[in-house]
């Protein structure tokens, strides 16, 4: 849990232009212009927006310079220009390379620049110019459009503004493709291998789509030379994830198996007691009235009602004690909370049909979400909710985050700080919505960034588009990241502390390559990070281990997915035994070599 310093990687500084007050071009209190000269005039890697001057006032409040934009500027109008490319006057203009700086100085006065010439910035130069602390969680390295700074600083966001107290939050925004959630697992692997964040702070994530989070104790085999350098700058490990629990929904058909890619991972299935007070997230808003809400509400009152199966056979004894009566009271209470026939009857079509439409997710055979062992120092719990119901998902973010911030609010979590990952946010906090099921999460997500910083819950969104995510939310993130994203989605005036330069450079973006804006920062600074330190994409072993298991007759499945999921935690220290294991299971031979040959071959 080291860190590492910046250094300069060259230490030739040169003169390589200087300020200047011209007319239309006078400095005011935050910019100026200057020229580059000499051999310097046509330097294109001087000329690109971020990079960063220390303009030489002989202070001691070192004042710095960020280019905003370049311009090449000529002594002649555009007749005079044209009449020289048809040979009219024989001398060449005058010509010059115009940058305009955004200034900074150290004390963070603001003053006109007067006439001083300026070097290129050191690391310390450019970390004091954008404001880049010296400490902090690293997630990258300072970078130019051309991906090639002469010299480079580690961007780092303070511990206390990532989790809190002080401040909170991040939110990573982009195109499809362009590493979102590389850039969110780098983060998290940085805030686990910090020294002031790893030994306090557990990390629980929703992998709502495909498998990008399904893998984080897995090897990323893509790593490059350069994913290699930027991991040992950052001072951050590019191994993966060390404690790792992977946990879904119970399969509907399955039982006690889990519905999701990883065929190891921990099953887990929802009862009344578990979601009974949001019964919302779950039934259609259609089939709630004044009448139905009552009921309900009672019914979560109740502390002998564990399962939904004990809900409908509460409503069915109620009934048959109604006999021919209209109303009828349902937990034996006074006449005051009597419900009508009706809506009993209506209660029990529900409830029965939410079982038999969430088969496994609702009373299924496996235990409920442990959110205790989630809580462990070092912990990143992968919650599969890929292949769930819009409203499954709903209800399982609701619940989780309902019950950690139970836990730090009663001070009984074994950890001080949580941060949530969470995949396409704008799902669960859109900007607006008429769907009450989408308000009982949504409001869970603005109680989050609203007052999680007190508390020590953080948030780390996902997401395409981050202006359709609820303002409450957006407003209270510390830290914003763009990848790609288009023109029209940066109109909304969430991107307003973004220059038109800016804009266009965001436009433009690698993957790799982020617009990092975090409250604290003088400018948004662009950002290089590694690929992530866990595989995205499903390993050969676990195709092959999904073979053996699909090979499996149905009735030997479960014992086969224990054989797997012990070959998979001791990391198959045991394979000639697993094999034997599974071949007396009557899995199929050409699977079980797949398997092998995998396993030897990482």
């Amino acid at each position: 849990m080291s860190q590492t310093q910046d250094s300069d990687e060259s230490t030739e500084r040169p003169v390589v232009g200087h300020t200047i007050i011209a007319e239309h071009m006078e400095p005011n209190n935050f910019e100026c212009y200057a020229v580059l000269t000499g051999d310097y005039k046509d330097d294109r890697s001087l000329m690109e927006p971020g990079t960063v001057f220390e303009i030489e006032e002989g202070s001691d409040d070192r004042c710095f310079g960020i280019v905003e934009e370049s311009q090449r500027r000529s002594e002649r109008d555009v007749i005079a220009e044209e009449l020289s490319r048809r040979g009219a006057p024989d001398r060449d203009p005058m010509t010059s390379t115009l940058i305009r700086l955004k200034t900074f100085r150290e004390s963070g006065m603001s003053s006109p620049v007067g006439r001083f010439e300026i070097r290129p910035a050191t690391a310390e130069g450019i970390r004091i110019a954008y404001g880049i602390p010296e400490q902090g969680i690293p997630v990258g390295r300072y970078t130019l459009p051309s991906g090639v700074p002469t010299v480079s600083a580690t961007v780092r966001i303070p511990p206390n503004f990532l989790l809190g107290p002080e401040t909170a939050h991040m939110n990573i925004g982009g195109k499809s493709g362009y590493g979102k959630t590389a850039m969110g697992l780098v983060t998290a692997k940085s805030v686990l291998n910090h020294h002031e964040t790893g030994d306090n702070t557990a990390i629980i994530a929703f992998n709502v789509k495909s498998d990008d989070l399904l893998y984080p104790d897995q090897p990323n085999t893509e790593h490059t030379d350069r994913d290699r350098e930027l991991y040992s700058q950052m001072g951050v490990d590019r191994d993966p994830f060390d404690d790792v629990v992977i946990t879904a929904p119970e399969h509907p058909s399955r039982e006690g198996q889990p519905r999701s890619e990883r065929i190891d991972a921990e099953p887990f299935s929802l009862s009344w007691n578990d979601i009974g007070d949001r019964y919302r997230l779950l039934i259609s808003s259609d089939d709630i009235n004044d009448n139905f809400a009552r009921l309900a509400n009672e019914l979560a009152t109740a502390d002998n009602l564990r399962s939904f199966e004990q809900v409908a056979d509460q409503l069915e004894e109620a009934l048959l004690s109604a006999g021919s009566a209209n109303t009828t009271t349902v937990l034996n209470r006074d006449d005051a909370n009597r419900h009508n026939t009706a809506t009993i009857r209506k209660g029990i079509r529900i409830f029965e049909g939410l079982v038999d439409d969430n088969s496994g997710f609702l009373d299924g055979y496996s235990d409920s979400i442990d959110v205790d062992e989630m809580l462990t120092s070092g912990r990143l719990t992968v919650i599969d909710i890929d292949k769930c119901t819009p409203r499954q998902k709903r209800a399982v973010v609701s619940l989780v985050r309902r019950e950690i911030q139970d836990r730090l609010d009663r001070r009984v979590a074994d950890v001080d700080n949580v941060l949530i990952v969470a995949d396409e946010l704008n799902k669960f906090a859109p900007r607006s919505t008429a769907n009450e099921s989408i308000k009982e999460v949504k409001n869970d997500i603005v109680d989050m960034a609203e007052r999680g910083r007190s508390i020590g819950t953080a948030l780390l969104g996902i997401e395409q588009y981050p202006s359709k995510i609820d303002r409450s939310v957006t407003e209270n993130v510390a830290t914003m990241a763009f990848s790609r994203l288009r023109m029209t989605e940066m109109g909304n005036r969430l991107y307003q502390t973004l220059s038109d330069e800016k804009k266009e450079t965001v436009t433009r973006l690698e993957a790799g390559y982020m617009m990092v804006d975090f409250d604290n920062f003088q400018e948004p600074v662009l950002t290089r990070y590694p690929r992530p330190p866990c595989a995205q994409e499903q390993p050969d072993v676990f195709e092959s281990a999904n073979e053996v298991w699909r090979s499996v007759p149905e009735g030997r499945r479960r014992r086969a997915v224990e054989e797997l999921r012990d070959g998979m935690e001791d990391e198959w220290e045991d394979l000639g035994e697993i094999l034997e294991e599974l071949e007396d299971l009557h899995a199929e031979p050409e699977t079980l070599d797949s398997l092998q040959a995998a396993v030897e071959g990482e």
